[in-house]
């Protein structure tokens, strides 16, 4: 037997005494502790259950109220007109309040002045801080939004996602303040106002803007192209 058959010989005894004992081990499983995948998915179980439950316990409720709703909404298009007014007050107050610029500055933006020495924008615009919830009525069939006079709010710096769009212009350049927010509400409101004429037919979604108050405060107030009583 030569060299090598010698070394395969003392291989394979030294593997049947045992010499491997030196080699790591893994360590031994702690008797009652659950695998860590099984509680995860014990915890995702136990967290859904409950919404599920009060899905299909409220869910068909909602539906149900919905629906008696419906039926017994008035036919005369102004009262229902009326009816779509209350009901989606809140959500017309919250999608405004989503425009606000922060809620340090609860400003809805309609555009922003240059300061000639180079400091921060003067912000032109409404202010929503308080609720808009009362300002949402039905005149006939329509449901109008009233808001107040754009008017000089204070400075900020333009940037971010909320800000990047609104127009940044030079001190007594001309510009249509009210018609900028229209076309920005009027963006954000588009499937309200499609709701509107589904449940409302031929009703529509207006925006109109209160007088300007004699003698405002602040900076001058841009002239009105509708007002709104």
């Amino acid at each position: 037997m030569g060299q090598n058959g010698e070394r395969q010989e003392r291989l394979r005894a030294s593997t049947q005494m045992g010499d491997h004992e030196d080699l790591p081990l893994p360590p031994p499983a702690e008797p009652g502790r659950a695998p860590g995948v099984l509680v995860l998915c014990l915890l995702v179980v136990c967290g859904m259950v409950p919404g599920v439950f009060f899905f299909r316990m409220l869910a068909p409720q909602a539906i149900a109220e919905t629906r008696r709703m419906r039926d017994e909404a008035p036919s005369d298009p102004a009262q229902r007109a009326e009816l779509w007014a209350q009901l989606n007050r809140a959500g017309i107050d919250n999608v405004l309040r989503s425009l606000r610029l922060s809620a340090e500055r609860p400003w809805l933006a309609s555009h922003g002045l240059r300061d000639p020495e180079g400091g921060l924008a003067e912000i032109w615009g409404v202010e929503v801080d308080e609720p808009f919830a009362e300002r949402t009525e039905a005149r006939g069939s329509a449901v109008v939004i009233r808001l107040p006079p754009p008017r000089a709010l204070g400075r900020a710096a333009l940037g971010g996602d909320l800000t990047r769009h609104v127009p940044l212009l030079e001190p007594g350049q001309p510009f249509d303040a009210e018609g900028r927010l229209r076309t920005v509400i009027g963006r954000v409101l588009e499937r309200q106002a499609m709701a509107l004429g589904k449940d409302v037919p031929g009703a529509t979604l207006e925006i109109v803007f209160d007088l300007p108050a004699p003698g405002l405060a602040g900076a001058e107030v841009l002239p009105q192209t509708t007002g709104g009583s």
